[in-house]
């Protein structure tokens, strides 16, 4: 299926599978490739030519939804699996010599070109290597409502254009999260583990560094040290002191019942969400996660119907505790009150055998390259 299905089989219990052959070609970078520009796209004329693409597949849903929040992941190797653009490009030589292609691929108005030089046997196949076009972050970070580009992917034999695929995928803002991708079979597959990606305890205003900075004051030593105090109560007075920063800065809850879980939901970033003042159940837990992580602790994203919160450790070794937090309480009641709302969440969910429960350690979720997105 689409290239976020196949990462889905690899990373939903976190199990390493062996990557397959990466194909054949030869590392190519011409100073100045050049392609069929998109105003012109609709009255290409092929020429003729031994070689032909055969199949090629994008990094896009069934929907052909681009989802900006993973685009950084694109290249990288996530659970020993590729996770790219592009892949399963084959070319096929319908020639009794070997021939040498150029491949070129670009997100139209959001990527460089990338190129790649490939030698397919006579009368054969090759397959090229995953492509993953260098992305201009700035631009696709600026979208703010779903836009069109074309996915334009040539084949070339010396100048002569033989082969052209073009998809259209509809870009969507870093803020929209997909929560269930469908998967191909009537069903549908749980893609909540890649909010991590969401979860930044780095931005580049500093948001996250500055709760950090204004949660010092209410911590017993005036000081952010994460799990230096080496006992779970000190811990807890850590988590305890973002908990009254959050709540000193007077952040309100805005309820998103029945948007969650109805497939996709807009998420504001932690940096959105400190500028605006105010959160949804997702949001908080993602501000929450942020800093707690930032501070060197262990968060946990907890998700029950309906309804998202976090965790954190107050440890890391064998005997560690962990503690639930509800969020949503954070303008309204003490942190110990929070907590004890976020045992009674999961005691609920556990008692009525809640069929979308699910605890997600984030710090599992970064050791298989689920990264922050580059905010």
């Amino acid at each position: 299926m689409v290239t976020y299905e196949k990462l889905l089989r690899v990373l939903v219990l976190l199990v390493l599978a062996a990557s397959g052959p990466l194909g054949c070609g030869l590392e190519h970078d011409p100073e100045d490739p050049t392609m069929v520009g998109e105003d012109d796209l609709d009255n290409v004329v092929l020429e003729e030519g031994d070689i032909s693409l055969i199949s090629a597949r994008f990094g896009i849903g069934d929907n052909n939804e681009f989802y900006t929040n993973l685009a950084h992941l694109h290249g990288r190797t996530l659970a020993d699996q590729r996770f790219d653009f592009a892949s399963g490009i084959v070319l096929k030589n319908n020639s009794s010599s070997a021939r040498t292609a150029t491949v070129n691929l670009v997100l139209q108005g959001y990527s460089q070109i990338a190129t790649q030089l490939v030698q397919v046997p006579a009368n054969g196949t090759a397959e090229v290597p995953p492509m993953n076009p260098t992305l201009d972050f700035d631009k696709l970070y600026s979208v703010t409502t779903p836009v069109a580009s074309n996915i334009q992917l040539e084949v070339r034999e010396g100048d002569a254009l033989v082969d052209l695929r073009v998809e259209t995928a509809q870009i969507q803002p870093i803020n929209r999260f997909r929560w269930f991708w469908e998967n191909g079979q009537g069903g549908y597959q749980d893609m909540r583990f890649l909010i991590g990606v969401l979860a930044t305890p780095e931005d580049r205003g500093n948001a996250i560094q500055s709760l950090l900075t204004e949660a010092a004051q209410y911590t017993p030593t005036g000081s952010i040290h994460g799990y230096q105090g080496g006992n779970p109560d000190d811990a807890y007075a850590q988590a305890a002191a973002i908990y009254y920063a959050l709540q000193e800065r007077g952040i309100v809850y805005t309820d998103v019942s029945g948007s969650f879980f109805d497939g996709a939901q807009n998420v504001k970033t932690p940096a959105q969400s400190l500028s605006t003042g105010s959160t949804n159940c997702v949001d908080g837990m993602l501000v929450f996660a942020s800093a707690f992580e930032a501070m060197g602790m262990d968060p946990i994203f907890i998700f029950v119907s309906g309804h998202a919160f976090v965790g954190v450790w107050l440890g890391t070794g064998p005997d560690a505790q962990w503690v639930p937090i509800e969020t949503t309480m954070v303008s309204s009641a003490t942190f110990d009150d929070a907590v004890n709302q976020g045992i009674a969440n999961l005691e609920r969910a556990n008692a009525t055998q809640d069929p979308y429960a699910k605890v997600l350690n984030l710090k599992d979720l970064r050791s298989v390259g689920i990264t922050p997105a580059n905010l």
